[in-house]
């Protein structure tokens, strides 16, 4: 069954985020839910999409690996179908070195929302790849030890 088109959840934040739709949040060990990003190899917890003023508040935050889109705030120009990545202020760039936050569906520049898809997370779905690899690797061994 089909729960919503986009997740987006409510996390506490104890930060003044009310400017700051379209940002990057990374996870607040310290204090529980969510706080903006500050590294461009920050975790990534998702975009805010119903900013919150911090004074223990909830903020509204689409989560990766769900389907439809939401805005990014861009901290350069990005063309459609960039590659989006972190950057050290919680803006997306275009293809950089940052973590993978999602796709561009539009071209946009600095300052800029444009509308992304989000990408689920890299790190478990490189480490998914590397079992299957390690699976297939196992299977053919088998496979040659029986064929002999």
């Amino acid at each position: 069954m089909k729960l919503r088109d986009l997740a987006i959840l409510a996390f506490i934040t104890v930060e003044d985020l009310l400017l700051n739709d379209g940002y990057v949040v990374q996870p607040d060990a310290v204090n529980g839910g969510v706080k903006l990003a500050t590294a461009a190899d920050n975790t990534f917890a998702g975009v805010i999409t119903t900013p919150a003023d911090g004074s223990v508040d909830l903020v509204g935050v689409a989560v990766p690996g769900y389907g439809g889109t939401v805005r990014v705030k861009c901290g350069g120009a990005v063309s459609q179908f960039d590659t989006l990545t972190l950057m050290a202020d919680g803006t997306v760039e275009a293809n950089g070195a940052g973590t993978i936050i999602g796709t561009a569906m539009e071209d946009g520049v600095a300052d800029e929302k444009v509308e992304a898809t989000l990408a689920a997370a890299v790190g478990s779905l490189v480490a998914d790849v590397a079992t299957n690899v390690a699976a297939i690797d196992a299977a053919e061994v088998r496979l040659d030890a029986l064929e002999m």
